[in-house]
């Protein structure tokens, strides 16, 4: 991608003005909230060309766009259900993406002061292959542990797989404090079944884990 060659639908490129609004409400048991957003697309599309030495490269256009979109959330005493959906156009044409799901807390786990969280989400995509994101028809499940311990102990772990093509990417996620100063955090991933059709097909080989350990003044 050469980022030098940059081009903008608005003849002010980077400096053209958007705009963004957002309003929220409770009633009862429902959070609701809408959103709306003008201006210059914080995604580009790459367009394929040439560079300074006729070599093939990706040149990002980035597009006006309009984007709305609703959020609802709806606790049900140990239930947690939501609701993301936008729609946005000015990308050749409009298209639609949602985000779906759950999540189930069982308070004192095992007569603990653990709390464990059982989730579950579907994302769609109407551009399917042709998403930015590889998330265009998945779903995902997992599951949060908080120890509610002095030290907030807390772990997640789960699994996103793709409905059409069973790839499926693995995550765990973990911190603790050590202290009053430090704290321990844990991140892994791994992939499974990658398709060269996958966004993720060029991370196929960086599985990964990483120790983080963080001290604060």
């Amino acid at each position: 991608v050469d980022a030098r060659q940059a081009r903008y639908e608005s003849s002010q490129k980077e400096r053209h003005i958007d705009w963004a609004a957002r309003w929220s409400h409770t009633v009862g048991d429902w959070d609701i909230g809408l959103h709306h957003f003008s201006g210059t697309n914080r995604e580009p599309r790459l367009i394929p060309g040439t560079d300074s030495a006729g070599d093939f490269v990706l040149t990002p256009y980035y597009e006006l766009i309009n984007q709305s979109g609703v959020d609802v959330q709806r606790v049900m005493g140990d239930w947690l259900w939501k609701l993301e959906l936008i729609s946005r156009d000015g990308e050749q044409e409009r298209y639609s993406a949602l985000t779906v799901g759950f999540e189930y807390t069982w308070v004192g786990l095992l007569e603990s002061a653990a709390d464990l969280g059982l989730i579950g989400e579907y994302l769609y995509d109407e551009r399917e292959e042709q998403a930015t994101t590889p998330f265009e028809n998945d779903i995902m499940l997992g599951a949060r542990l908080a120890l509610n311990d002095a030290q907030s102990s807390e772990a997640l772990a789960g699994i996103v797989i793709d409905i059409e093509n069973d790839t499926r990417l693995f995550f765990v996620e973990a911190s603790r404090r050590l202290g009053q100063r430090w704290k321990l955090n844990i991140e892994g991933r791994t992939f499974s079944n990658l398709t060269p059709q996958n966004l993720f097909y060029s991370l196929r080989n960086d599985d990964h884990i990483q120790l983080e350990l963080v001290r604060y003044f």
